[in-house]
């Protein structure tokens, strides 16, 4: 809206894994916009369908708009601010073109990338990388349960999961169920409940026996 600094043509992207996951995020400045007073909300032009945008035309216009992190749906870009959301995730093959294209563009107008993503499985993974040697002018804040602590233990899931406290996401309540009903299965169920609620580096995938061998 340009309350914070007034850049002409500013340009919001949201980028993640695919296209839904991105369009999740911004459901968020949608629901701000429709929050706002009604003589503000008509400053704004929200288009839908294959291609979600949000456009401003006052006070030095603004656009923000959905990608897929995959492909060259980002080039030419000249991004103010970028949220890159699920990172953890991105495929390492498909989508380093689109990493360092979004990357390329905000260095076009001393933008800012925020970077969001439960951990990865592995200390391999770009986005682990990231968070262990971080480059220049970045900030990394981390949330993850301790490794010696139980599985359910309240205290622990409460440090991966600081929004319970404010009311946004999990309540206490449901992690400790689920963290129960996690030991309880083991395997792979065990190993995402510790991957995506106790932001913990482990492996979350299946790895049950496909074929039973006599």
């Amino acid at each position: 809206m340009g309350e914070i600094a007034l850049t002409p043509k500013r340009e919001i992207v949201f980028a993640a894994r695919n296209w839904d996951q991105a369009k999740v995020a911004f459901g968020f400045p949608v629901g701000f916009i429709k929050r706002l007073p009604e003589d503000e909300q008509e400053q704004f032009s929200l288009r839908r369908g294959s291609k979600l945008k949000v456009e401003k035309a006052e006070n030095g216009g603004g656009l923000a708009r959905v990608i897929a992190a995959a492909g060259k749906s980002i080039l030419g870009g000249a991004s103010k601010l970028t949220f890159l959301e699920f990172r953890a995730s991105w495929s390492a093959r498909r989508t380093t073109f689109s990493k360092n294209s979004i990357l390329f563009g905000l260095g076009k107008r001393d933008g800012h990338a925020l970077i969001i993503s439960i951990t990865a499985p592995d200390d391999a993974n770009t986005f682990s990388k990231w968070l262990d040697e971080p480059y220049t002018c970045t900030y990394v804040q981390e949330h993850r349960s301790e490794p010696i602590l139980p599985q359910d233990d309240l205290d622990g899931l409460l440090v991966a999961n600081p929004g319970t406290k404010e009311g946004i996401g999990s309540t206490p309540d449901w992690l400790v169920a689920e963290a129960r009903r996690a030991v309880a299965s083991g395997g792979s169920a065990l190993s995402s409940f510790r991957n995506i609620s106790r932001n913990e580096r482990v492996a979350s995938d299946d790895r049950s026996v496909l074929v039973t061998i006599r």
